[in-house]
This record gives structure tokens, C-alpha cells and sequence, in this order.
């Protein structure tokens, strides 16, 4: 039988620099060590963390106390105990603590003993760790959860959650698994650098960009996502440790800033913010509004062309127009072109300036979405489907309330679009898979500000089933 002769604590330092419990425990031929973890945070049910707050010399943070009594209660407690009875000896460990959280010994001296316990025991019997717990012949590695960008306590930004993870959900092994990471990181590294963002990292080796909106983070990552070509959600799922409690102090709340409030008035930052805004309940005479679909932003021949994701809008937008169109829904569509340079905007794209005339192929509806028998097409020569255009008259005329917007690009025409509807009294919904733009971020952005203030952000299958109901 393998007999523990002694345990001995000491001091050392973990990957932030702090103090923390170094365990070693000894039989008489063989030892082994085990570091007790520690965290940013502490959650109100999480076991006790002894240390020596009046300790001036580590600032409070030392261990030694708790040392001591590894030293001296929990190595005599122990000794003579056979190594390979885990459960025997945590048990031994908690009687001997004798309270719910751990207070007296402290979880952390506790945690160090137990894991060592577990080590010396694996390496007792010359087998891996992993095979010193009960696994089934099947055993297979968990899914890693990767922290790469840091909030809360482990970030000197604005973020409020405390770690944004993700984890390879379609990993055909470990290896795998770690290799779809590496490159999510590496190609998140790559935006944040060119948004002008530091990729500076916080306290658990995420990046801590000076950024303050939760949301923006997130965009960060689903970027990341898509440029290393997986699908968020599916190849890879972004996993959050909210660390709620360190939102929480003394009755008042910090969700938005790092700034502590009550909670009335965190419900009304809430407010103003736009999360939780009053909803718009589609009304009962629904138009669809279809913005430069033409064939220079859907066509890959035209310099502005090749946009993925205006692609994939244009043949959601089509399956609406389908059941719109068998309905009896009015479908008003529109293409941007000029006579000459005198009518044209000052537009920064040269494209738009050399391209956009009267007869051009360019300015050609692409035919998934156009209907020449059923849409009321017309041409506009600024953002806005409504800036001088036939467009108020032919929806007034049709007794319209409602309006649901599709096409491109969402930071550009569709968001032009949205406000002059909503300047006018519809009601306005924009299918967010019927609308793209030239990249994720002002697409996502725009589209949160659109939900915030101006309409509903919707799905085409919530347009389909809403036309399908009236």
C-alpha cells in the first residue's frame, strides 16, 4: 500500500503574478506537485480563497497562512493515508475543514492537496492522469473553450462580460480542435489591427481592445469566424463567462460602462440605449421594398459585383418576392442610374461615377428578382428609394402601413431607405437575410441601430409567415 509520509505546502506565483498554493505530497518513494488555480472574480457560491489580507507586504495577497496549515493540520491529517483513496481523503480534507465554504483550511489549500493526491497516485501506478479517474474505453478529450478577448476584471476597457470564448464545435479530434482555434485568433488579431485597435491582451491572454461595446466584441469574433471560413454557430459557437456578480455591488448594477448604478436607472440607460425598446407589430397592408438589386452590385462582371453576402440577400429576397407576389403583396422595386455627371450625387466610388447611365447593363434588375408583369420599378439617382421619387404616391395609393425592406448596401441605400420610412409613417421591417453590404461590420452595425430606433429586424421566413397569415 502506498502511504502518504508527508504533505508540504509553499508560496508561489501564478500566470498574473499573484500568490497562490504550491501542494507536494510524498510517499516514501515518490512525490508529486499540483498548483491551485485562481480566479479574477469570485462568484457568491464559489468556496472560500484564503489569504492574508493583512499582509502588507503582498499587498494583502499572500498565502501563508494557508501554507501553515498544510503544513501542519493537513499533512498530519493525511499521513499514513493511502494515496490511491481519493475520495477517503478529500473527505478527510472537508471534515477536518468542517464548514459549507471552506473558510477554515480554505478551498484553495484543500484544491492544491487534492490534486496532488490525484498526481502522485497516477504516477504510483505509472499510468497517464487522465486514466487515474474512471473513463470509459471510448474516452475521448473535451472541446476546448478558447479565451480570446477579455472584459470585465481581466481588462482594463469597457467591456462588461468578463470572457468572450469560442469553441470548435465540428472538430474531428484535439489536434483539430486546437488548429481551428489558432486560426480563429490569428485572423482576429488581423481585424482588430486594421481597425486601428491594440491587441494588447488582458489578464487570461484574450485580446483587451479599448473598446467599450459588448456587442462590438462579438462582431469582432463572428468576423474572425467568417474570415478564417467557418460558420458561426455551426464550425464554431461563441461562448461567454459573463461573471454576472461583478456586475452587481451593493444594490446597483454596471452593464453598459464600469460605472455602478441603481437599478432603475441602469433600466433606463437600458432604455436609451435601445435594448429594450418598444416593439413594432407588423401592420395589415404590407409592402416589399426592393433597393438596387440591378445587376453592378449582383453581377461579379461589374467592379462592385462580387459582395457574398449581397448574393446570398438577393436569393432570400427572391423566395419573399415569390410569396409576396402570390399574395397579391405590392412589390416596388428600384435601380440607381443618370442621364449625365450635372444629375449625379458626389459619389466617392468611381465605379458609380463612370457606370451608372441610362442603358448601361449595369443598371439592368437582376432577373431572380425583378418581375417586369407584377413590380412597379423605377429609377432614383440618390440613397433613398423615396427622395424624389414616385414611391410615396404608389404606396399611398395602395393603402400601405407597412413596409419591408430588402437589397443593398445596409450601411448605404437600405439604411437611407429605412429612415425616410420611418420619416413617413411606415412601419418598417428589414429582413436581415434579405439585405447585405460589402462586409460584416457596418452590416451588423446598421442593423442594430436600425432595431434600436427605427423598425423591426426580422427574418424572411417571419416576413413569409406574416404575408402567408393575412
Amino acid at each position: 500500500m502506498s502511504k502518504i509520509f508527508k504533505v508540504k505546502g509553499r508560496q508561489v506565483f501564478d500566470s498574473r503574478g499573484n500568490p497562490t498554493i504550491e501542494a507536494e505530497v510524498f510517499t516514501k518513494d515518490n512525490s508529486a506537485k499540483a498548483i491551485c488555480p485562481s480566479g479574477a472574480s469570485t462568484g457568491t457560491h464559489e468556496a472560500f480563497e484564503k489569504r492574508d489580507k493583512n499582509n502588507k507586504k503582498y499587498l494583502g495577497k499572500s498565502v501563508l497562512t494557508a501554507v501553515g496549515i498544510i503544513n501542519k493540520k493537513i499533512s498530519a491529517k493525511l499521513k499514513d493515508h493511502n494515496v490511491h483513496n481519493q475520495e477517503k481523503i478529500d473527505a478527510l480534507m472537508i471534515n477536518l475543514d468542517g464548514t459549507k465554504k471552506k473558510t477554515k483550511l480554505g478551498a484553495n489549500a484543500i484544491l492544491a492537496v487534492s490534486m496532488a493526491v490525484k498526481k502522485l497516485s497516477a504516477k504510483e501506478k505509472k499510468i497517464p492522469l487522465y486514466k487515474a479517474f474512471f473513463v470509459k474505453n471510448n474516452f475521448k478529450l473535451p472541446y476546448p473553450m478558447m479565451n480570446i478577448i477579455n472584459g470585465g476584471e481581466h481588462a482594463n476597457n469597457g467591456l462588461r462580460i468578463q470572457e468572450f470564448m469560442i469553441r470548435p464545435d465540428r472538430a474531428k479530434s484535439f489536434s483539430e480542435a486546437m488548429r481551428i482555434c489558432f486560426v480563429v485568433i490569428k485572423n482576429l488579431s488581423k481585424i482588430i489591427k486594421s481597425r486601428g485597435l491594440s491587441t494588447s491582451v488582458g489578464d487570461e491572454g484574450g485580446f483587451a481592445p479599448m473598446i467599450r461595446d459588448n456587442n462590438q466584441a462579438l462582431d469582432l469574433i463572428v468576423s474572425a469566424i467568417k474570415k478564417s471560413g467557418f460558420v458561426n454557430g455551426k464550425d464554431v459557437s461563441i461562448c461567454l463567462d459573463v461573471a454576472a456578480n461583478e456586475l452587481y455591488k451593493k444594490n446597483k448594477y454596471s452593464i453598459h460602462s464600469k460605472k455602478y448604478m441603481s437599478v432603475e436607472k441602469s433600466i433606463l440607460e437600458y432604455k436609451n440605449k435601445g435594448y429594450a425598446s418598444e416593439t413594432i407589430e407588423f401592420g395589415k397592408n404590407p409592402a416589399i421594398l426592393v433597393v438596387d438589386l440591378q445587376l453592378a452590385f449582383t453581377d461579379p462582371s461589374f467592379p462592385n459585383g462580387d459582395m457574398p453576402m449581397v448574393d446570398k440577400a438577393t436569393n432570400k429576397t427572391a423566395e419573399l418576392l415569390e410569396v409576396a407576389r402570390n399574395n397579391d403583396i405590392p412589390v416596388a422595386s428600384c435601380y440607381t442610374a443618370y442621364d449625365s455627371l450635372e444629375d449625379m450625387p458626389l459619389w466617392k466610388v468611381k465605379a458609380v461615377r463612370d457606370e451608372f447611365y441610362h442603358g448601361h447593363p449595369c443598371t439592368e434588375m437582376d432577373a431572380r428578382v425583378h418581375n417586369p408583369d407584377y413590380d412597379f420599378n423605377f429609377c432614383k439617382n440618390a440613397p433613398s428609394m423615396f427622395f424624389l421619387t414616385p414611391l410615396t404616391t404608389f404606396l399611398h395609393k395602395k393603402g400601405v402601413d407597412t413596409v419591408i425592406i430588402t437589397g443593398r448596401v445596409t450601411s448605404g441605400c437600405v439604411r437611407a431607405t429605412v429612415i425616410d420610412a420611418f420619416s413617413h409613417g411606415y412601419r418598417v421591417f428589414v429582413p436581415e437575410d434579405c439585405v447585405g453590404d460589402v462586409e460584416d461590420r457596418p452590416h451588423n452595425d446598421n442593423l442594430r441601430d436600425i432595431s434600436r430606433r427605427y423598425g423591426e429586424v426580422v427574418s424572411a421566413e417571419d416576413c413569409i409567415n406574416y404575408i402567408k397569415s393575412l
